[in-house]
């Protein structure tokens, strides 16, 4: 549940881009379109990496007394 919202976010967002032709006013300013999708990624997964942080920081304070807690920050990290 807590990565529903930034799923919700993020196509939100580029529909609301496609909307207003970002990528395209973008494209003939001379910005390629690697650079363009990579600053999207780069931007969802410093906001993913938070969320899953926080959520592993409270697992391990409060659910996870027996089980490895870096491979659990592992599997949510990829998860995510």
């Amino acid at each position: 549940l807590v990565f529903i919202p930034p799923v919700y976010n993020r196509v939100f967002m580029l529909v609301k881009e496609k909307e207003s032709r970002i990528k395209e006013s973008m494209r003939m300013m001379g910005m390629r379109d690697s650079a363009y999708w990579l600053s999207w990624y780069v931007y969802y997964t410093i906001i993913s990496s938070v969320i899953v942080l926080l959520a592993w920081l409270v697992l391990t304070i409060n659910a996870m007394k027996n089980s490895d807690s870096v491979l659990v920050l592992i599997f949510m990290l990829f998860y995510a």
